[in-house]
């Protein structure tokens, strides 16, 4: 027809816009006027116009959805005139190119390999490589190889905190790293003290982990160290009692990973933590307290000293807790805290136990701790206690260090000891 005959043969020598308008009255008529059959001839005819000056096919540009490649290679971007909505399904048809070859791919990464590019690349290059990722059937051995050849480049900023407060301090790395040198941006809140943290948030397969280097999630180490850090650095300058609400996102992940260790949904070969049991680890209602101040279930002569853990943290974190030092009911060390917590506070306050309003519960304590060290003793079951930091209580109710109390079962030995007038600590008789 005429378009064919006439038209295309001088679409060069016709001025751009012209060139345009006819392109768009082929796309809008396609199928009323049954123009399709132009699409064979037209693919031919090299009239388009690149930014460099040449007269090129429709499928010798490559889509600007690929500028992050094309800036790198000696490819031609479609010209910004012929980026429009209306003929975009036309010059799809045409034979735009869609995609790099991976040869194209192979070209980019060894450009950057050696890391000698101006950061105003870093933008596009990281566009490419994530393109690339994202495209890439991570099980064919070939595609394996490029991945393994972008785990080599450093390309990524990162960064750190320092130190967590309302508004954090970040620290950024001085250099660029690869992918395999910092955590993934997601676990920044279980690890961003102890690890360098990837800036830019990506998503990438998992099956591609293991050629890109990347760990999935921080190690056990990694996120234990981080929660001491918090701790500490809550505790400074606060009191275990008021701490800052901008640490809390911070203690929450922390204990979500390591629960998945413990667990056994993430493998270590150790997933001991008993660093942790010594530390005020546990944060409630934005108040730290030790493991031997929770239990899983509540023993109501120990409160408000031992309190039951919170079925919001022990609902999600359970093997956590347990791992480090949180029982599941009351055992003697327990009984033992909380004598020696009433003990210094009446010592505080400069009262007697037989006159406080504390006599009736340390006595309820100190029976049951007796009565769990008798059973202990029937299983033959080891136990382990500071004795300099156990007190006990005596006949005269007083809370004496158990060093210094005498077990009276001997009544005729005991009288001889009053005859003499040796002032003695009795321990209560035992029920």
């Amino acid at each position: 027809g005429l378009l064919s005959q006439m038209i295309f043969p001088l679409l060069e020598q016709i001025p751009v816009e012209e060139q345009k308008n006819i392109i768009i009255f082929i796309s809008r008529n396609l199928e009323s006027l049954k123009l399709t059959h132009l699409l064979d001839t037209l693919v031919d005819f090299a009239f388009v116009l690149s930014d460099d000056g040449r007269r090129l096919r429709f499928n010798q540009f490559y889509s600007p959805e690929l500028f992050f490649f094309t800036k790198f290679l000696s490819h031609t971007t479609l010209p910004k005139l012929w980026r429009d909505d209306n003929i975009r399904f036309l010059i799809n048809t045409l034979g735009l190119r869609q995609e790099v070859s991976l040869q194209d791919i192979r070209d980019v990464i060894v450009m950057f390999s050696h890391g000698d590019f101006p950061s105003s690349d870093l933008p596009e290059l990281f566009l490419a490589f994530k393109r690339i990722i994202d495209l890439i059937d991570c099980n064919e051995p070939s595609n394996a190889s490029i991945l393994h050849q972008i785990a080599k480049v450093r390309f990524l900023h990162v960064w750190k905190i320092e130190r967590i407060t309302e508004f954090n301090q970040v620290t950024y790395c001085p250099h660029l790293v690869r992918f395999c040198d910092a955590q993934l941006l997601e676990y920044q809140d279980c690890c961003c003290t102890t690890s360098w943290i990837h800036s830019i948030d990506f998503t990438i397969p998992e099956t591609c982990y293991e050629h890109l280097r990347i760990d999935g999630h921080p190690n056990i180490s990694t996120v234990k160290e981080h929660l001491i850090q918090i701790i500490n650095q809550s505790t400074e300058v606060n009191s275990i009692l008021e701490i800052p609400t901008c640490y809390e996102k911070y203690f929450l992940r922390s204990y979500s990973i390591l629960e998945d260790y413990v667990s056994g949904k993430y493998q270590s070969a150790d997933v001991s933590l008993p660093e942790l049991n010594k530390l005020p680890c546990i944060l409630w209602d934005m108040k730290l307290y030790y493991p031997i101040n929770m239990l899983m279930n509540s023993n109501e002569i120990l409160l408000p000293y031992v309190l039951q853990l919170p079925v919001t943290l022990a609902g999600k974190f359970p093997n956590f807790f347990k791992q480090i030092g949180v029982e599941e009911t009351a055992t003697y060390r327990h009984f033992a805290l909380v004598l020696m917590e009433i003990s210094t506070i009446l010592q505080r306050l400069g009262e007697e136990l037989s006159k406080s309003d504390y006599l009736q519960q340390t006595e309820k304590v100190f029976n049951s701790f007796i009565a769990v060290l008798r059973k202990l003793e029937i299983q033959n079951s080891p136990f382990c206690l500071d004795f300099n930091q156990t007190v006990l209580l005596t006949r005269d109710s007083r809370l004496i260090s158990s060093v210094d109390v005498i077990f009276a079962d001997n009544l005729s030995l005991l009288s001889r000891v009053n005859i003499l007038g040796i002032p003695v600590n009795i321990l209560k008789p035992l029920q």
